[in-house]
């Protein structure tokens, strides 16, 4: 079955609104984080709401 081109488009705005960080954003914490040493996942986070 065909999905019609309306709902795509509705689809895809939607998934936009659910992003919250852009993909560059995140991988740009995650380097300066593994520059800094700081390892785990929970740390990358703290790394980066403090930073």
């Amino acid at each position: 079955m065909l999905v019609p081109k309306v709902f795509i488009r509705c689809a895809r705005i939607n998934i936009r609104k659910k992003v919250k960080h852009k993909l560059f954003a995140i991988m740009r914490i995650v380097m300066f984080a593994k520059l800094a040493n700081v390892d785990i996942w929970e740390e990358i986070e703290i790394f980066a709401k403090s930073n």
